[in-house]
């Protein structure tokens, strides 16, 4: 178990981001680690690393979107309901300890659609209620930011 934690975030246009958490993931899993993947703006419809994941008793995945798109303009009630409720599921996973690696996927695009703020999510961020967690405030990220270790 690590000392502390660390907080990895993978931004960008395109794809890639879900692929390289999903490795980090399966690298986690194959060592024995406990992985929650939460999906934000992606229904329970199945995907392939859906049924890529489907049996692995390491990695539990919960999705929290809805059927269709969400309106980047006009994000529908539900859109909010269902990202606060995976906000609160990891929130949850965090305070019970039952997860050693804990992926919020889309979570940046929810923040962008206005389905969180960017408050919200720093709050369990800051949560420290594992013990392996870094004690360290957590800062508000700018773009040079991103991919630096929060300490």
């Amino acid at each position: 178990m690590p000392e502390r934690g660390l907080i990895q975030v993978y931004t960008g246009k395109g794809k890639g981001k879900t692929s390289a958490a999903l490795g980090q993931a399966l690298q986690a899993a194959g060592q024995g680690l406990k992985v929650c993947i939460i999906q934000f703006l992606k229904g329970p419809v199945g995907t392939g690393e859906r049924a890529a994941l489907k049996g692995n008793p390491l990695i539990e995945m919960e999705s929290f979107g809805g059927e269709g798109f969400v309106d980047p303009r006009r994000p529908a009630d539900e859109d909010r309901r269902l990202a606060r409720q995976g906000l609160a599921r990891a929130f949850s996973m965090m305070e019970e300890g039952s997860t050693d690696l804990l992926i919020l996927d889309e979570i940046n695009v929810g923040i962008a659609h206005g389905l969180s703020s960017v408050e919200e999510v720093l709050d369990l961020l800051r949560k420290n209620l594992h013990p392996w967690r870094s004690s360290a405030p957590v800062e508000k990220p700018t773009p040079s930011s991103w991919n630096t270790q929060i300490r």
